[in-house]
């Protein structure tokens, strides 16, 4: 179909027959406008996380992230705990309240066959179905690889390694 005949009904031209229209000279212009644009984008968003007032987001001036940053910088400066200090306050306190082995050890097997058995699930779900999702399927294998070692272990273990195992999978420490 000719140029004529597209603008007599109202088409316009596909963008790959535009560019096997355009000169040489008029597609290196085009390439140093974009490049040109690029440019400015990365100059104004330098420019925009330089300044202390406000960020500039999709267009738009964020007053939202300069006062983020303000309450980051309080709890640096000592307004506030950071999750390292309150994970290690909440450890502290779980390790002098610590349970006898036997009930860690109970507490740890309930948590763990949860998690096997979910895992277990999740297994049969994703082996109908391992050519679409062989990443999970790899994943929860994986996962219940872990559990089988920490069984494993729990087996032999001392008071010390059962409580870093209680600490870690039953309260995510």
């Amino acid at each position: 179909m000719s140029t004529d005949a597209r603008e007599k009904l109202g088409n316009e031209p596909s963008s790959s027959t535009r560019e096997a229209q355009k000169s040489p000279e008029q597609k290196l212009k085009g390439d140093a406008e974009v490049s040109r644009g690029a440019k400015e984008v990365i100059a104004s968003s330098e420019s925009a996380e330089s300044s202390e007032g406000a960020e500039f987001v999709d267009g738009n001036i964020s007053e939202d992230a300069s006062e983020d940053k303000s309450k980051a910088s309080q709890t640096a400066a000592g307004g506030g705990k950071s999750d390292d200090e309150e994970k290690e306050e909440r450890r502290a306190k779980l390790k002098a309240s610590a349970p006898s082995k036997a009930a860690m050890i109970r507490e740890l097997k309930g948590t763990l066959r949860r998690e096997e058995n979910k895992l277990s699930s999740d297994f049969d779900t994703y082996v109908g179905r391992a050519h679409k999702d062989a990443h999970q399927l790899t994943e929860v294998v994986r996962r219940m690889r872990e559990v089988q070692a920490y069984f494993s272990t729990m087996a032999h273990a001392s008071y010390e390694v059962v409580m870093k195992l209680w600490l870690k999978i039953v309260h995510g420490l």
